[in-house]
């Protein structure tokens, strides 16, 4: 009898410990998409230093055009940039469909985004181009923050 007691307060524990993870595994994941939120929302208002809020102080980026930056400084810069020439009348929307966590604070996220109102180099409108945002974020004094993100154009590599 003692044995079933024990055994059953051993999966009770478990159980509420399983609970509180899922809890607070929602809780990361809620934090992590209204980061997203907060970029496109950053990106749609063409202010660069609130895009880059989401970025740990050393965090990069390459984008769908092959440009990079490191640091929260040359974000702001590459940010500016776009705003100012390809992406300057553009609009973005993002959705976050997965995220899958590697540690407790350590997490692959997978960003889907359309931004409409591109134009050719030659001055024609371009239709809403999709984008693939694959990041990683880490948990840092209670704040996810983006590591490192890369864009990708899927579109492009399409057979014809």
């Amino acid at each position: 009898m003692k044995k079933i007691v024990l055994l059953a307060c051993i999966l009770g524990m478990a159980s509420i410990a399983l609970a509180e993870e899922k809890g607070g595994r929602k809780a990361d994941e809620d934090a992590i998409r209204k980061a997203w939120s907060d970029y496109t929302v950053a990106f749609n208002m063409r202010i660069p230093k609130n895009m880059t809020a989401i970025w740990s102080e050393d965090g990069d980026i390459t984008n769908f055009q092959g440009r990079t930056a490191k640091g929260r400084n040359a974000l702001e810069t590459l940010f500016a940039d776009e705003q100012a020439t390809v992406l300057k009348d553009t609009r973005m929307i993002m959705v976050v469909p997965n995220i899958r966590f590697l540690k407790p604070d350590l997490a692959l996220v997978d960003g889907d985004a359309t931004v409409a109102g591109m134009f050719s180099l030659d001055g024609k409108p371009l239709v809403p181009q999709r984008l693939i945002v694959s990041s990683i974020v880490a948990k840092k004094d209670g704040k996810w923050m983006v590591l490192a993100a890369r864009e990708s154009l899927p579109g492009q590599w399409a057979k014809k």
